[in-house]
């Protein structure tokens, strides 16, 4: 029997055991699983592919980046939204305040 090596792919979920002489490149976060190479390749490819990512992919964002986009930008709005809100209520409490000390002043003069 000889060594064998197999240069494809192959895919393992989270906790599943690797498969002898494979490595982990990357995890495939659509499948939500661990892709892996022949010990060797596995550097190769996870870099070629991180490569690609950061070349091709910043200028096409996938759908999982619009939707993060998408969160995030939503988020803010919901935080600017609120923190107007408290805001106002915060100068109004003030401006309601300063009215009040100001007529009682006014009163304790006459």
């Amino acid at each position: 029997m000889g060594w064998k090596v197999i240069a494809t792919a192959t895919s393992i979920e989270d906790g599943g055991s690797l498969p002898r002489w494979y490595a982990p490149a990357w995890r495939d976060v659509r499948t939500d699983n661990w892709v892996c190479y022949p010990i060797g390749l596995h550097k190769a490819v996870g870099a070629w592919r991180r490569a690609w990512h950061w070349l091709i992919m910043a200028s096409h964002p996938s759908v999982l980046d619009m939707a993060r986009e998408a969160g995030r930008t939503q988020g803010f709005a919901q935080g600017f939204r609120a923190g107007r809100y408290h805001h106002a209520l915060w100068y109004g409490l003030r401006r309601w305040r300063r009215d009040r000390d100001a007529a009682q002043h006014r009163q304790e003069r006459t």
